[in-house]
């Protein structure tokens, strides 16, 4: 005699309620893998929206912050020292050389 034919002979309600356990186990497994997979596919989403506004962000607005902040620095005199000499009679003259030089 094997164990469902002694559930059968004991209860006959037994082998009804370990049948029913066993669907509602069943049901149950199979609802946690829908979640699971609606939650995996709802993290790559996720992803996939937070990579893109990054991207953007990037490509936009960190030069647009930039330009923002040097626009001001250079018109406040913060650039090199060099962009703010005058310019001498010596470079003038080098300049004028080197221009007719080309032209010939």
């Amino acid at each position: 005699m094997n164990s469902d034919e002694k559930l059968t002979h004991a209860d006959p309600d037994a082998r009804a309620t370990a049948g029913r356990l066993a669907r509602e186990q069943a049901i149950r497994q199979i609802e946690r893998r829908r979640r699971y997979w609606i939650n995996i596919d709802m993290a790559a989403f996720g992803l996939i929206i937070i990579l893109t506004v990054t991207a953007f962000w990037a490509m936009i607005f960190h030069p647009g912050i930039a330009w923002v902040f040097l626009i001001p620095a250079i018109g406040l005199g913060f650039c090199p020292r060099y962009l703010h000499e005058p310019i001498s009679e010596r470079q003038i003259k080098r300049v004028m050389e080197r221009q007719a030089r080309s032209a010939r």
